[in-house]
């Protein structure tokens, strides 16, 4: 091969299927982690780019460069690990268990759990955030009514995920209008055409299971002992709601996510030390080993222990063998190689849809964030809408659509990583109960082959004046 720089189509689509099959067969012959997998792949991609052309300098800075990315939503996994750790050392989430065992029934749970998280990430901006905090109370709640944690968690993710999409202050609601030359209200209306149906779907359905429960074999005499076990460890009052109402307050004023998690978590150790009556030496534990607790209760044990520092360090790492597995590919040239083979191929606007969903749906898995997957997918996919004159939103929402919604079902996205360790349990569990995303996927391929809801330059339904109406008018 000819070193210049310039991966062809072939020596890419073949480097990238060698990474995937060793990953894939690492973690399904041999049982390795992914983390492993990943870094081995990191390295692999190493030796096969620098054969292009480039000299290992510039491949470490394509990794570095993506790694820098990661820095951000890693101090927010660290802040919430730690803020998991002081809620339960203060007793906040124990309160908010026990107040919901009081008063939710199987029968409405997964309902009240997916309406709650939309309030909550509509008025954060933070689907993460509500996972962390609203999103970790439920589930226990959800493990004292006897509701299967991975639909507990489905639930959380569905009602967090479309919260923080419809809301404008979230960063990824914003960021897209940008990168497509859109505006965020357009945008924002336009994405509820396909996630609006799609949440009624939604809800439906996790009402329907939980009719499955109503004859729980859980009892009342059971909640009752479980509430009198956290009765027994912690004092149950509105002074332990102090840490939550901090957090939500901050974010409420668009305070940085990290500075407001983090002081969460030091009020969470105050309201431990003075309220609960822990030391402050355990405090400290609690906001990096996690908070910890031998009651005999294994069920309460596997309620009560967990969070910290420590337990988001795995996934630090995978994010950052992800994300420079994803940098290399990008920065190469060997992703763009691959997608704009495909994408200027398109003759329809049906295609042109449907391909974007398969774009971001590659680059979702390949970057491994949905940062990624979007500042590539509409800069490789803009100038096609625009040949076609497809308007922005278009865009912005079908990435969204099958980006932004569809991180948590992949299960080494940071999303769903971050979803998994933050709930406490594996990914696998709740990828199935996802249902926002797979009915809006469902939903978005049916208007992508109808054209329902698909808007153009050339419509003329109530469309704002646009630069390019006005110069086609002039021609």
């Amino acid at each position: 091969m000819k070193k210049d720089k310039k991966p062809g189509v072939r020596y890419s689509i073949f480097t990238l299927l060698l990474v995937i099959v060793i990953i894939v067969t690492g973690m399904l012959v041999y049982d390795a982690s992914l983390q492993i997998m990943l870094f081995i792949g990191f390295m692999l991609v190493i030796p096969l780019t620098m054969a292009v052309g480039f000299s290992f300098g510039e491949v470490e800075t394509f990794a570095y460069d993506m790694i820098r990315k990661a820095l951000s939503p890693a101090l927010i996994l660290l802040a919430v690990g730690a803020l998991i750790g002081a809620w339960m050392y203060s007793g906040t989430v124990p309160t908010i268990i026990y107040a919901g065992l009081e008063l939710i029934t199987p029968n409405y749970f997964l309902v009240t759990t997916v309406i709650l998280c939309i309030f909550v990430s509509m008025a954060t901006g933070t689907s993460w955030g509500t996972v962390g905090t609203a999103g970790a109370a439920m589930m226990g709640i959800g493990a004292g009514l006897g509701i299967p944690p991975g639909l507990t968690a489905g639930a959380i993710i569905s009602g967090a995920w479309f919260g923080d999409k419809m809301s404008p202050l979230s960063d990824s609601t914003n960021m897209l209008p940008a990168l497509t030359g859109g505006e965020v209200y357009t945008h924002i209306k336009h994405m509820f055409k396909t996630t609006g149906p799609a949440l009624v779907l939604s809800i439906i359905t996790f009402h329907i299971f939980g009719l499955r429960y109503r004859d729980s074999e859980i009892n009342q005499g059971q909640i009752d002992s479980i509430n009198s076990s956290l009765s027994e460890i912690f004092h149950i009052g509105w002074i332990a709601f102090i840490p939550a109402a901090v957090v939500l307050t901050l974010l409420l004023m668009r305070k940085p996510p990290v500075t407001s998690i983090f002081t969460g978590a030091i009020i969470g150790v105050i309201v431990g030390v003075v309220y609960q009556g822990f030391s402050i030496e355990s405090g400290f534990d609690a906001l990096y080993n996690g908070f910890s607790i031998e009651t005999g209760n294994d069920f309460i044990d596997g309620l009560l222990n967990r969070g910290g520092v420590v337990s988001m360090l795995d996934i630090i790492a995978l994010f950052i063998f992800a994300m420079g597995l994803g940098g290399v590919l990008s920065g190469s040239g060997m992703l763009g190689a691959i997608l704009t083979s495909f994408a200027y191929k398109i003759k329809t606007n049906r295609g042109l849809l449907l391909m974007t969903i398969v774009v971001t749906y590659i680059t979702n898995m390949v970057g491994a964030t949905i940062t990624f997957a979007h500042v590539m997918t509409a800069t490789i996919m803009k100038p096609l809408y625009e040949k076609k004159r497809l308007k922005p939103e278009n865009l912005s929402r079908v990435i969204e659509d099958s980006g932004t919604l569809a991180s948590p079902i992949i299960p080494w996205n940071t999303s769903s990583i971050f979803a998994a360790s933050a709930l406490g349990i594996s990914a696998v569990e709740f990828i199935p109960y996802s249902f926002l995303t797979y009915f809006t996927l469902a939903i978005t391929i049916i208007y992508s082959i109808t054209g329902f809801t698909i808007t153009s330059y050339d419509d003329n339904k109530n469309d704002e004046s646009t630069e390019l109406d006005k110069k086609a008018a002039n021609n």
